[in-house]
């Protein structure tokens, strides 16, 4: 339930990894979460995946309720909820303005006043 970031070298390698972000308000029991994905073939609350940066450098990150949006520093800044539980996200549209949310059988189409990060 959390997300780290690394410092990495110019050759790839990575070092110094730190806790950035500690998604709170859900706990997982792995049991649990084993045991409801054979039986339902899905995840019962989302989990931190799919990230994305914008051009301010805020970190958007699918999880619990929604698109966590970090500032660069690792402080939560909001969430955009959805109906679904989200599992990855991409920019685009003509401007790089449209932040696509791919959520359990669903694909939203968010209108953002930030761009993607090039």
């Amino acid at each position: 339930m959390h997300v780290r970031v690394f410092d990495v070298s110019t050759d790839g390698s990575l070092s110094s990894g730190r806790v950035f972000f500690v998604q709170e308000g859900y706990t997982p029991d792995l049991e649990r979460i084993v045991a409801f994905l054979h039986e339902h073939g899905r995840l019962e609350h989302g989990l931190p995946d799919g990230m994305k940066a914008d051009e301010h450098g805020n970190v958007y990150c699918t999880g619990h309720g929604g698109v966590c949006v970090l500032s660069p520093a690792g402080a939560l800044l909001g969430i955009i909820e959805t109906p679904e539980t989200p599992a990855n996200l991409a920019w685009g549209g003509e401007d790089g303005r449209t932040l696509f949310v791919c959520a359990t059988r669903s694909l939203y189409a968010v209108p953002m006043r930030a761009q993607g990060a090039a």
